[in-house]
């Protein structure tokens, strides 16, 4: 169940807009823990969206509380998101460091919606596990890490 929906709609030329209404989301909800995590899951959606856009599409980004949990989503006129596939195991693909891999690592639940036109990620806030939470932290310094290292 969700409640309290926000939306805002974006190009590229203000897409920052979106790290400040996550910003504002954790400060009003005390979430300071989640914001890196929120914020880079996000921002790579963004990111694989707007590569297939055109200068002048935009992308309506929202945010919902939900049960045990905040809901962020994007949705696009186009099927961006169509060709993701999130329901493959991590560990079992021979791919770790592309940026669907890292959204799914990053968040609880993922999910492509509308036939490609949206995403939505969704983040339990309610009492993650230590262990969890320090394996997010590992995988995402890995992830830059490897980044880095290659450019």
């Amino acid at each position: 169940m969700k409640n309290e929906i926000t939306k805002i709609k974006v190009g590229k030329s203000n897409a920052y807009q979106i790290g400040r209404m996550i910003e504002d989301v954790c400060d009003k909800y005390n979430l300071h823990n989640y914001f890196g995590l929120i914020s880079t899951a996000v921002a790579q959606a963004t990111e694989m969206a707007f590569y297939k856009l055109k200068d002048e599409d935009k992308l309506e980004f929202s945010f919902a509380q939900c049960i045990g949990g905040m809901s962020f989503a994007l949705l696009s006129e186009s099927n961006v998101f169509a060709d993701l596939d999130f329901n493959q195991d991590i560990a079992q693909s021979n791919d770790h460091e592309t940026p669907e891999s890292l959204i799914k690592v990053l968040t609880n639940e993922v999910y492509v919606l509308e036939e490609g036109k949206g995403l939505e990620m969704v983040f339990y806030v309610n009492g993650i596990e230590m262990n969890q939470l320090q394996n997010r932290q590992s995988k995402f310094k890995n992830y830059f890490l490897k980044t880095l290292i290659q450019n």
